[in-house]
């Protein structure tokens, strides 16, 4: 039986050491840790073949399997190389039924607080983009790549409709097609949905999704903290170089220790970038406090066990009064035998 709201990502091409592969893997695990209460599914194109223990340890993490077709562009000019089709695929989760409201999160993605607290929010829903863009000349632009919102076939075809659009006038739509000239609303399917939504997006608190990565603001670096208690995720950079942060880091590479110890694989992780034990220990501590398997039915056995014995003195005391009662009554009826 599925859940009224779920986790969502999507796994339509990847590289021949599986990269991306092992970005959801760690992912869906992740998930699993630390907000197993909704589905988690995998959106995968049904033309994507996936080697049967790839597809088998897929299953192992993520709860529920999505096949869509490509999606077919009616466009008067060509989208591009056959891999540009992929880049779009995502809109097919909008055309997805049996969920009420869906999050979207990036496939590199690092959960460190269940996020169940975000379906309260309305749809659409996104937090600001830190890295390029934050505030543009049209107002606050969002990360798409954490994205709450309701599946309907109405912004399914129109989002194909604004592709169209796009790739029909480029000069008009400022080529937001093209990575570099997409300063404005972000690049490929971030802008479409930044251009699409409009005001009609919520946006979410600061701390909800923390973008990771060399070319980050410094301002916001020294202003955000990324050991502030208040951060739910982070988007770890995929190829990143350069400096990054030891802590959304070393939860990545926690996480990654976990799944390959469950899944058996191993995971790609750069090992040269240097960890700080005391900092891993401390934040493994806070994972296996909050991350216990059957943690519940502990808590509940340790809170039975705790009333138990806070009862223990009360049904003594209880017990010694009743037999002083029975020992004075049987005194009281014995001396009236002997009078």
């Amino acid at each position: 039986m599925r859940t009224e709201y779920c986790y969502l990502t999507d796994y339509a091409i990847d590289d021949e050491n599986y990269s991306i592969l092992h970005d959801l893997l760690i992912l869906g695990m992740n998930l699993k840790l630390v907000s197993p209460q909704y589905d988690r599914v995998l959106l995968i194109p049904t033309d994507f073949s996936i080697p049967s223990k790839n597809l088998g340890l897929i299953h192992q993490v993520w709860s529920v399997i999505i096949r869509k077709a490509p999606i077919q562009f009616d466009c008067q000019r060509p989208m591009g190389n056959n891999d540009d089709i992929y880049k779009w695929f995502r809109i097919n989760m909008f055309n997805i039924s049996g969920y009420k409201k869906i999050l979207y999160l990036g496939k590199n993605s690092i959960v460190i607080k269940d996020l169940g607290s975000f379906f309260s929010f309305p749809t659409p829903s996104s937090p600001l983009d830190f890295s390029l863009w934050s505030i543009s000349q049209f107002g606050p632009v969002h990360n798409h790549n954490f994205l709450l919102f309701h599946p309907n076939h109405y912004d399914f075809v129109h989002l194909i409709d604004k592709l169209c659009d796009w790739v029909e006038t480029p000069n008009i739509r400022n080529q937001r097609l093209m990575m570099n000239m997409n300063g404005d609303i972000g690049p490929y399917i971030n802008g479409l949905f930044e251009e699409y939504f409009g005001v009609r997006i919520c946006t979410l608190p600061t701390y909800t999704y923390i973008q990771v990565a060399p070319f980050i603001d410094k301002s916001f670096k020294e202003i955000h903290k990324m050991n502030d208690p208040r951060i739910f995720s982070f988007l770890i950079p995929v190829k990143g170089s350069g400096e990054i942060d030891d802590i959304p880091m070393t939860y990545h590479k926690i996480f990654a220790k976990i799944s390959k110890e469950r899944l058996g694989i191993q995971f790609r992780i750069n090992e040269s970038f240097h960890i700080d034990p005391s900092l891993s220990n401390l934040i493994s501590s806070r994972i296996k406090k909050s991350h216990i398997p059957n943690l519940e039915k502990n808590v509940i056995k340790h809170v039975a066990n705790t009333s138990i014995a806070k009862l223990i003195p009360k049904i003594l005391c209880i017990v010694i009064i009743a037999v002083s009662v029975l020992m004075k009554s049987s005194n009281y009826i014995l001396l009236k035998i002997i009078l």
